[in-house]
């Protein structure tokens, strides 16, 4: 973390943990969140945020304090091995593709209900929202307008 007081560790089994650098003890006890390996992890600058990738084409947000899941979005095909780095202001990932793709996601929630809006012209269903922000986020309203 960039306060040097956790370690998160990604691990080839697809389990991923975090621990306190000073006692060693977990804080999130290693759990498996991808099928094949974690192909990335990084806090956000700020540490309030961790950033998982892997190869089910989805990055996967944590507090980056507790360990608590904070929801998933499908950023690339699955299948598709993805890495990410979060940009200097900590309000967007750069995610890579092994396809050969570069995807900038903003991870402010309003900026993804008011595309979704603009584009469907409708509130997403909840199978849309499901394969957009993973089971992990609640269902809620996009267009509060409609």
């Amino acid at each position: 973390s960039p306060d040097g007081r956790l370690i998160a560790v990604g691990r080839m089994d697809g389990q991923l943990g975090l621990a306190s650098v000073d006692t060693g003890n977990w804080v999130l006890e290693p759990r498996k969140v991808y099928a094949g390996p974690v192909d990335g992890v990084e806090f956000s600058p700020d540490g309030s945020l961790l950033v998982t990738s892997g190869n089910d084409g989805r990055i996967r947000l944590w507090d980056g304090r507790s360990g608590a899941s904070r929801g998933s979005v499908r950023a690339v095909p699955a299948g598709v091995r993805s890495f990410v780095t979060f940009r200097e202001d900590g309000r967007a990932l750069m995610v890579a593709g092994s396809d050969g793709s570069v995807r900038r996601w903003d991870l402010r929630i309003e900026t993804w209900a008011r595309l979704a809006c603009a584009r469907a012209g409708r509130d997403l269903t909840t199978e849309e929202w499901v394969d957009i922000f993973g089971e992990d986020q609640p269902y809620r309203r996009t267009c509060p307008t409609t």
